[in-house]
């Protein structure tokens, strides 16, 4: 009887968990799908692509990994995690950070050359694993300082080629003392 009951509590913790994996992979589908439709230029980064991927400073991607088994089987957005978002030159920014905020593993947040505004960064403010934000080329202003000053796990902001203030980058300076803020004009080189 007990055997039984041990039995029975088993089957039903592992079909919860599957029950739950599965409903996150499927919502990551979904997330990844709406990321698509909305930047045909939009290039999505995966957990298995990335050496060290617990390393903040240092992403490497990792061409040469050999995808598992179920990778091949079920694609990334099902077996894998989104680490990071890249778009440039996007038409509709808000609908990438919007989405983009629904990743709770993202990593890297890029949106450069494109018209996003302050607003459209709230969303983002809800992303507590994010290291990496680059908004090079975007119409910010000295109003988004309150909500990426919200963002303490940052490692690296970019805002160059921004209406950004150098009062508003210095307090953001301050409000993120273990950030590399990079302003002003664009370098060129620097992503």
């Amino acid at each position: 009887m007990r055997t039984r009951q041990l039995s029975l509590r088993f089957s039903l913790i592992t079909i919860a968990v599957v029950a739950i994996a599965f409903t996150y992979a499927t919502r990551q589908r979904r997330i990844a799908s709406h990321l698509r439709a909305s930047d045909s230029n939009i290039e999505l980064y995966y957990r298995y692509q990335y050496k060290d991927y617990e390393d903040v400073d240092h992403y490497s991607l990792n061409r040469d990994a050999q995808l598992s088994h179920a990778l091949r089987c079920v694609g990334p957005d099902v077996a894998s995690t989104i680490v990071k978002v890249s778009s440039r030159g996007s038409d509709d920014p808000a609908e990438i950070a919007r989405f983009s905020s629904r990743l709770p593993h993202l990593r890297q947040l890029v949106i450069q050359d494109a018209p996003l505004k302050d607003g459209d960064l709230l969303p983002i403010a809800a992303l507590s694993n994010i290291r990496g934000l680059y908004l090079r080329g975007t119409a910010i202003t000295d109003d988004a300082v309150a909500i990426l000053s919200q963002l303490s796990s940052l490692r690296v902001l970019n805002v160059t080629n921004t209406s950004l203030s150098p009062e508003a980058i210095d307090q953001l300076r301050e409000a993120l003392p273990d950030t590399r803020v990079h302003a002003g004009p664009s370098s060129g080189g620097m992503m």
